[in-house]
């Protein structure tokens, strides 16, 4: 059940120049200790319960808004150029093409 998307940890917008962190934890120590590290990095706590909390934060602060992304463990998304997306189609292709060869032979 903890695999659904409303349990997931997140960021969105407080405010115009704010940004919040919600984070959903399982257990309640996992939870006091990431409140620990975000307070001592300048976080503004706005709710805490049990297993879960809310923070507020300022976005243009860098290391606040990388200890943000680190405990809501939101994953960096690459963006490749166009020639780099089809260098790698390019490869793809060549290795799936080796791999037929393979299982034919």
């Amino acid at each position: 059940m903890r695999d659904r998307t409303e349990y997931r940890s997140y960021i969105y917008e407080h405010g115009e120049a704010r940004f919040g962190l919600c984070l959903l934890f399982q257990t309640p120590a996992k939870w006091t200790l990431a409140k620990k590290r975000l307070l001592a990095e300048g976080f503004m706590p706005m709710q805490d319960g049990d297993t879960e909390g809310r923070l507020v934060f300022d976005p243009s602060n860098r290391r606040q808004a990388r200890s943000a992304i680190r405990e809501a463990g939101i994953r960096y998304r690459r963006v490749l150029s166009e020639a780099e997306r089809i260098a790698r189609i390019h490869r793809l292709n060549q290795a799936r093409a080796t791999k037929e060869r393979q299982l034919t032979a």
